[in-house]
């Protein structure tokens, strides 16, 4: 660990501060969530992948990474298929 800075995420758009970042399970993608907002990253390449609207936080990934589960606007559970690229 060299503490290199690797990567800077611009939120576009975004107004509040990110509350959250997650990486995936399995490594590929980093979740950052603000403003209602579920954002889905490639850290290897720092593109935006997603992004998944009325969510509050906290969200999670599955398990396998695969799913993101969060509480929606409306109080209820939502889930998401993890988009791959």
């Amino acid at each position: 660990m060299t503490g290199e800075l690797l990567l800077t995420l611009p939120l576009p758009g975004r107004k509040d501060d990110i509350e959250e970042v997650a990486f995936s399970p399995d490594g590929p993608e980093l979740m950052t969530s603000s403003d209602k907002t579920v954002i889905l990253w490639n850290i290897r390449n720092g593109e935006l992948q997603a992004t998944l609207a009325h969510a509050r936080t906290p969200a999670i990934f599955s398990p396998d990474g695969n799913q993101i589960a969060a509480r929606g606007d409306d109080k209820n559970a939502i889930l998401w298929d993890v988009p791959r690229r």
